[in-house]
């Protein structure tokens, strides 16, 4: 059968400093995003144009993790500017046969936000975490195998 694409279900987040596997609803991936440069001149006719920036910004993950109550959120709010370590493990495949490692995308980060949730009858608490990727060691993809 054909790979048709799969579900985020059995994805594994993980980071030095926090202690979140179990709770975490939801991983919005990073946006990878490179300047372009204005390098339009007065001899330009028709459209401006542009060269590509230098660098890439590494972008941000944002979790979707359920409340506890006895988590130290103090503590997470003043990681500060130090990278930590963090890893999200992929899914492996159902409908691939033979693939022994999960695919990773890993590097160092730090949180730049959190939400606390909404408090609500019938409503689930959720917090709102983004973390930024430093650049100092990633990102970087690992292709499952």
């Amino acid at each position: 059968m054909a790979y048709l694409g799969d579900t985020g279900q059995g994805a594994l987040f993980t980071m030095a400093a926090l202690s979140l596997q179990s709770r975490v609803k939801s991983i919005q991936l990073p946006e990878f995003a490179q300047e372009k440069i204005d390098a339009t001149s007065l001899l330009t006719n028709g459209f401006m144009e542009y060269i590509s920036g230098d660098v890439v910004d590494p972008g941000e993950i944002t979790l979707e993790l359920i409340f506890d109550p006895q988590d130290d959120f103090d503590a997470l709010t003043r990681m500060g500017g130090c990278g930590e370590a963090l890893e999200i493990e992929f899914p492996k495949s159902p409908c691939r046969t033979g693939a022994t490692t999960a695919a990773t995308l890993a590097g160092t980060g730090f949180v730049i936000n959190m939400a606390m949730p909404n408090l609500a009858i019938n409503e689930l608490m959720i917090i709102t975490l983004t973390i930024a990727f430093d650049g100092e060691t990633g990102p970087t993809y690992v292709a499952e195998q």
